[in-house]
Formats: structure tokens, sequence, C-alpha cells
């Protein structure tokens, strides 16, 4: 009998000492898993911060730029402004972005084709004034048309990669970059820009034309920035 109760009394010993070193495997598991969440959180948050404080100094290119032309080089945004100039320079970024993911990419061949296409069809319509002395006027009309022409006839012959591509384009997080961009160059450049609609009933003196087109330019140059950084995140994604 007392055998049997020292031996009931060392399983109960064995047991403790087993629970004892669970629950330090299990505490010592689940400190691992905060600290690897923890890293991962703060690898995360330090990315964020990262990208704010790089798109903040994009965005600042904008005021900055608009203050060379109009403060310091003294010219009224026109054709060859150093505005007009960067807008040109990011929509070839855009463009080449998209058409460089051709070969690495070609199950979304059409679809960056096509992207790639609309970008310069845009250079081309900010280039309509030179356009318009170099060749005739509006002849980035027939320009736009020819290209955009060439662009759908070659993502026609691939064109099952055109649908499917565009629907995941439009779930990732880069879409929305490009998104935005759009609609600050479409629509809010045209409507917060626009001389009828607000600026000749605020300003009456002859600066109106000026403040109109800073207006409309410093938006569309914003708008730009956003497209190309999301085609860049676009183009160099990490495939999962």
């Amino acid at each position: 009998m007392k055998d049997l109760k020292m031996q009931e009394q060392n399983l109960q010993n064995v047991f403790t000492q087993q629970q004892s070193v669970l629950a330090s495997s299990y505490a010592s598991c689940m400190m691992v898993v905060r600290l690897i969440l923890g890293a991962i959180c703060t690898k995360n948050i330090m990315i964020a911060a990262a990208e704010f404080l790089f798109l903040s100094v994009l965005t600042l290119l904008v005021p900055l730029t608009i203050a060379a032309d109009v403060l310091i080089i003294g010219n009224r945004m026109g054709e060859t402004s150093l505005t007009e100039l960067a807008q040109e320079g990011l929509l070839i970024l855009t463009a080449l972005f998209f058409a460089s993911g051709v070969k690495r990419y070609p199950q979304s061949r059409g679809f960056l084709m096509l992207m790639a296409g609309f970008f310069v069809c845009v250079f081309i319509r900010e280039l309509d004034g030179f356009l318009d002395k170099l060749l005739f006027h509006g002849s980035w009309v027939w320009l736009s048309l020819i290209t955009a022409g060439g662009v759908i006839a070659y993502a026609k012959k691939c064109q099952e990669t055109i649908f499917t591509p565009m629907s995941d384009f439009v779930r990732t997080r880069p879409y929305y970059f490009v998104l935005f961009g759009m609609i600050a160059i479409m629509v809010l450049s045209r409507t917060l820009g626009s001389g009828d609609l607000l600026w000749k009933r605020i300003i009456t003196d002859g600066n109106c034309s000026l403040v109109k087109t800073v207006i409309q330019e410093g938006i569309e140059f914003f708008g730009y920035i956003l497209i190309c950084y999301g085609a860049f995140l676009f183009r160099y994604r990490r495939e999962d």
C-alpha cells in the first residue's frame, strides 16, 4: 500500500514537471511569436513612414517647380516651362514602366501595352503646342490616333492577356495611385483650375489667367506624380 502511494506521488511529480516544461515552452514560443510579429509590424511601419516622406518630397516638387517658373525664370507656364517639362518626363517614365513589363510578364502583355500606349497618347497631347508649331495645328490628334491604332492592333494579337490582367491590376495597391492621379488630372484640374467657373469671378485683374494656369498645371503635375509612382510600384512589385 505504501509502495502504491509512492508510485502515485512519483507519477504526480512527473506530471507536474511535464506541465511546467510545457507551460515554459508555450510561454517561450509565444514570446518568440510576439517578437517576430513586433519586428514585422515595426518593419511595415518603417516602410510606410519612408514612403510617406518620399511622396512628401515628390509633392513638394510641385510648388517648388511652379515657383521657379513664375518667380525666378519669369515665364507664364508655357510649353517650355519647367512644370510642363517635368510633366512630360513623368509621362515618359510611366509609359516606360508599363512597356518594360511586357517581356517580364508575358501573361499581361496586351494589358501592359495598352497602358503604355495610353500614356504615350497623353504625352503627345501634352506636346500639342510644340507639335502645332513643328507640324500643323491639331497634328497631335493624328499622331495620337496613329499611336493608339498601332497599340490596339498589337494588343488584339494577344487579347487573351488583356482582361484578366486588367482585373488583377484593379485589385492591387498601385492601381489606387494611378486611379487618384487620373481623377486629379481629368476632374480636379479641369474644375478647380477652370477660369470661367471660379477664378474670373474671384480675381478681376489681369492675373486671372496666370492663377488659373498655375492651379491647373500644379494639380496635373501632382496627378502625374501619383500615376508614375503607381506605375513604378506595379512594374517592380514582388510576385507571390
